[in-house]
């Protein structure tokens, strides 16, 4: 099965978004990442917008997009609903 270019986009992105060390206080540019990954803005303005409505980036008002960098609590509250979702699979 083919993917879009949307999707392509938006994967492309997340894979960049799991190296934290490259990415943190960096603003996410939809013209730099439409050159990185030879695609059109289009696509890319798509993923990022995906990404923002995840909570994985957030958007600054003509300052461009940055990565969200987890807080304690966003961490606690995921291993509490991963706890919970596998005692509920194992019962």
């Amino acid at each position: 099965m083919r993917t879009s270019k949307k999707d392509h986009a938006y994967n492309a992105i997340k894979e960049m978004l799991k190296h934290p060390e490259i990415m943190q206080n960096v603003s996410l540019s939809e013209s730099d990442i439409a050159r990185k990954l030879k695609m059109s803005r289009t696509p890319i303005r798509t993923a990022l917008k995906k990404l923002s409505d995840e909570g994985l980036i957030i958007s600054r008002e003509h300052l461009g997009m940055i990565v969200k960098i987890p807080s304690f609590t966003d961490l606690k509250e995921c291993c509490e609903t991963r706890l919970a979702m596998e005692t509920y699979i194992i019962q």
